[in-house]
């Protein structure tokens, strides 16, 4: 019994621990947004921005239009991660992740964005977007394109001479072979 306490105290104490630093993250995020400034950002903190918002939390899928601008507009590589991690919100919190879709990033969102992924990872990706979507009840068109966008993508990848190994390449919806 005395080892079932102390385990579970330490579980509940590490909880506790990882909401307060996701916590402190959002704050830090929020300051950035309101300030214009970015230069407190470290690449873990960008990171776990990511791996956040890929969970589909609405919170953190809420900051999106903010984190697609100026001051992170110009960090390359969070930009690139951004629709990557809204792709992957898709599946976790298809409705929260719907409302941001515009004709600007429905191809990176809803287009099978991901750098370098294996047949067998597009091919899992595209079951669970695709049934994500279909069982969504968001009332916008929105969802209807992201379908579309994410089919034709699928469909393109389809066409090309599927690689029986290895990885394949992804660029506006257009997939390329190593």
């Amino acid at each position: 019994m005395k080892k079932f306490t102390t385990a579970l105290l330490i579980l509940l104490l590490s909880a506790c621990a990882l909401n307060s630093s996701e916590d402190k993250l959002y704050r830090k995020v929020l300051m950035a947004i309101n300030e214009q400034k970015t230069e407190k950002f470290s690449d873990t903190d960008y990171e776990n921005i990511l791996e956040y918002l890929s969970k589909g939390q609405d919170r953190w899928i809420n900051l999106y239009p903010a984190l697609d601008k100026e001051p992170f507009l110009s960090i390359t590589y969070f930009q690139e991660g951004l629709h990557i991690s809204m792709a992957e919100a898709l599946i976790n919190n298809t409705t929260g992740t719907l409302q941001y879709l515009n004709k600007d990033n429905i191809e990176h969102i809803c287009g099978i964005p991901f750098i370098e992924p294996t047949v067998e990872e597009i091919d899992v990706y595209y079951i669970k977007a695709r049934a994500a979507l279909k069982a969504a009840s968001a009332k916008s068109g929105w969802k209807e394109l992201c379908i579309l966008q994410l089919e034709n993508s699928y469909s393109g990848f389809q066409n090309m001479v599927r690689p029986t190994e290895g990885k394949a390449f992804c660029s506006k919806a257009i997939f390329y072979k190593f």
